[in-house]
């Protein structure tokens, strides 16, 4: 179950650890082919080495625990984080956003490479789109204040269901792409194909970095950020949030 060449370190928290016991946390990490597994029950916090997706490491800690996990920290090296939104340009009215996913980036120590993992549902099936970091990160008119593609990513194909599940990893520098808008833009542009998302590309933190439990944007905790932002994408629907250009949300940092 490898998806990466090398492997890397990712800290998640469970939600209530009064019921869990380490051979239980062992067990569900062993699934992931994980190594150096540090679990801390006081915390509800679990430490280890891995070579797959932080989006695989995520569902399957939720699905073989029973309960919600967060991802607080990847990789000791630059990582990063966009939520992604409804275009609200290609939309008739502009009050309500859409969340469709995410899209984690993290840098490993063995190598120059970006990780780049995106997680997206409820777009158009069996569609090409166009995942590109943009000039800007002014997002208050769409894809049309972002400016023109800065750096192309990739060209992903969303499933029979809508959903685009995947990780790649190619040069470039983190810190430059972060502050700048992430866009995924379906490649034939007829309305009728697909929605285009997007987001901006916040720092986010690394492991033993995410100490906070309290959102210092929205005020809320983080559990209940991540129920609203359905954060963990494939078990769940996209939700509607209130949007203007401010977007009242967490800003992702946390």
């Amino acid at each position: 179950m490898s998806d990466i060449g090398c492997t890397y370190t990712v800290e998640c928290w469970l939600r209530d650890s009064k019921d869990i016991t380490e051979p239980q946390v062992t067990a569900a990490c062993a699934t992931l082919n994980a190594a150096n597994i540090v679990w801390n029950a006081d915390k509800g916090s679990v430490l280890m080495d891995v070579a797959v997706s932080p989006s695989k490491v995520l569902t399957k800690l939720e699905n073989t625990l029973r309960q919600p996990v967060l991802i607080r920290g990847i990789s000791n090296q630059e990582s990063a984080v966009a939520i992604l939104y409804d275009d609200i340009s290609t939309m008739e009215s502009p009050t309500i956003s859409t969340v469709h996913g995410l899209c984690r980036l993290f840098t490993l120590a063995e190598s120059k490479e970006v990780v780049v993992d995106v997680n997206v549902n409820g777009v158009a099936p069996n569609v090409p789109f166009d995942l590109s970091i943009m000039h800007t990160g002014d997002i208050s008119r769409g894809t049309c204040s972002t400016g023109s593609p800065w750096i192309r990513l990739a060209e992903l194909t969303s499933s029979c269901h809508g959903t685009i599940q995947t990780i790649f990893s190619m040069n470039g520098r983190l810190d430059e792409w972060i502050g700048r808008a992430l866009t995924l833009i379906p490649k034939d542009t007829k309305p009728s194909t697909s929605i285009s998302l997007l987001g901006i590309i916040a720092r986010s933190a690394g492991v033993g970095q995410g100490n906070k439990t309290v959102c210092s944007c929205s005020g809320k905790t983080l559990w209940e950020e991540q129920q609203e932002n359905a954060y963990s994408f494939e078990a769940r629907t996209p939700v509607t949030k209130p949007s203007n250009n401010c977007r009242r949300h967490c800003c992702g940092k946390c």
